[in-house]
């Protein structure tokens, strides 16, 4: 079964998301290092790396550490916010260093809400530059959209037009908003989303998704909120697979491996009554910034834990 680590190069960034999960704290990885982590990421059985930051296409070295990367036989993607990457030249010398994926950061096709949450008023425009660059240079694209107050109303419009516009994308990831590590909590905490609101317009995509044939993930959202797309949660999966994963953070954290155990969240006692708990992660930061009425536990159809479990052990990895 495929593993990917996560390698955190640096920790500076052109925006400024007012959800950012991993503010700047200036620190640089220093190519040395890099590599010396990379060996340690092939050594312990990982197919390939997820390079992310801060805006890791900011690191002086990313050219080279996805070419030691590729050299070490590890699958190199790269999670970007698409502003570095609208310069066409930039984003072929990525993918000709050995990039094979790009996770672009999208989370509304509103140009003032994507300005307005990044704190950049071009950054619309980039992301653009960035989607039609990877057309003409054939590099694949997942898009990763950060759920929130702001877009949490029309996840699936984001999906239409994306899918218009540019059908060459086949993989959507969306991660329930993670506050813990914000700098401004108190400033920016109207930005959590309501969490049922939001999965109204999270099923409308997937169903979209679903009948265009796309792929998708989604994470730190309870199972009894996705009813019909269960094996899509990324913790689901993890659990149901006993996989873990390996993250180098610049940051107090260090060297992380996250282990099946710890992709569940928090549980409230009605969730003892659901079928699904076994495989549930449950509510993520539960009464302290989600609450947990929004938990409706499923009763009955334990066939159904078996069915969920089945689908996501025939899928493909992605």
């Amino acid at each position: 079964m495929a593993q990917i680590a996560y390698l955190q190069i640096n920790r500076v960034c052109n925006q400024q998301c007012k959800f950012c999960s991993n503010p700047a704290n200036e620190r640089m990885l220093p190519l040395g290092e890099a590599k010396k982590t990379i060996d340690h990421f092939k050594k312990n059985g990982n197919s390939g790396i997820v390079i992310t930051g801060g805006e890791p296409t900011l690191h002086p070295d990313l050219v080279p550490i996805i070419r030691y990367a590729k050299k070490k036989g590890l699958e190199c993607r790269v999670i970007t916010n698409g502003q570095m990457t609208a310069d066409l030249p930039f984003l072929k010398k990525l993918a000709d260093s050995g990039l094979s994926l790009m996770h672009l950061s999208f989370y509304s096709y509103l140009p003032e809400v994507q300005s307005y949450l990044t704190g950049n008023p071009v950054a619309s425009d980039n992301i653009i530059r960035t989607l039609n660059n990877a057309r003409k240079l054939r590099l694949a694209v997942h898009i990763n959209t950060v759920i929130n107050s702001m877009n949490e109303d029309h996840l699936d419009k984001n999906v239409v037009w994306l899918i218009t516009h540019f059908p060459f994308v086949r993989h959507f990831v969306w991660n329930n908003m993670d506050p813990v590590m914000m700098k401004n909590k108190k400033k920016y905490r109207v930005l959590v989303p309501d969490l049922r609101r939001a999965a109204a317009s999270l099923r409308r995509a997937l169903v979209l998704l679903s009948v265009h044939g796309r792929t998708y993930r989604v994470e730190r959202v309870p199972l009894c909120l996705l009813k019909g797309f269960e094996d899509c949660s990324t913790e689901t999966r993890k659990i149901v697979k006993e996989e873990n994963r390996e993250i180098s953070f610049l940051d107090q954290r260090g060297m992380f491996r996250e282990l099946p155990k710890g992709f569940f969240h928090d549980k409230a006692p009605v969730c003892k009554r659901c079928v699904l708990s076994p495989i549930c992660a449950g509510l993520y930061e539960m009464d302290v910034y989600y609450p947990r009425t929004v938990l409706r536990p499923m009763k009955r159809g334990i066939k159904k834990v078996q069915e969920i479990r089945k689908k996501i052990l025939s899928a493909a990895a992605l």
